[in-house]
């Protein structure tokens, strides 16, 4: 019975997964080389080279990533509120 395993008298059958190895091998040299060549992506966000369009590329990134994250949560409780008193007056209407 190669390739049927018995549960209970019922014969389910199953595939041994393919070892793909080119893929295997992708992702070896992809997490070798994020490991060991992190200094190609520059991107210590405080280690400043000295020059200006660094320095402000980091200032306008830092009041982004400030402001963002409640202004997304503020427009997501705007439209559930909203979303709330459409459905309150419609529920007033059909009374």
């Amino acid at each position: 019975q190669s390739g049927l395993a018995s549960l209970g008298g019922v014969g389910v059958g199953f595939q041994p997964v393919p070892l793909n190895l080119r893929k295997i091998m992708k992702r070896i040299l992809l997490g070798l080389a994020a490991t060991l060549l992190p200094w190609q992506a520059f991107a210590c966000s405080v280690c400043f080279s000295g020059r200006e369009d660094f320095l402000e590329a980091f200032y306008v990134t830092t009041a982004l990533l400030i402001v963002l994250p409640p202004t997304l949560l503020g427009s997501i409780i705007y439209f559930i509120r909203r979303r709330i008193k459409q459905v309150h007056a419609e529920n007033q209407l059909e009374r």
